[in-house]
């Protein structure tokens, strides 16, 4: 099964959470976002048993994989 990302990626206002597209919170700081990003990773993991991660987008464009379920 092919894994479902939670993204991080710095803007304008802070550093938002995302996945698929729909964004689960903005403004906030780059900590805080991305244990946002992991505690959304863990519980759809945990609810819906789809293997999950976490990318922090980085600046250059690339992206990094900090966490991951299943």
């Amino acid at each position: 099964m092919e894994r479902a990302f939670v993204a991080v990626e710095r803007d304008s206002e802070g550093w938002p959470v995302d996945m698929g597209g729909q964004v689960f919170a903005r403004g906030l700081d780059k900590l805080s976002a991305m244990q946002r990003a992991g505690h959304i990773a863990r519980e759809c993991h945990r609810s819906l048993g789809i293997p999950t991660g976490v990318l922090l987008r980085m600046g250059c464009g690339r992206s990094v994989m900090i966490g991951r379920h299943g």
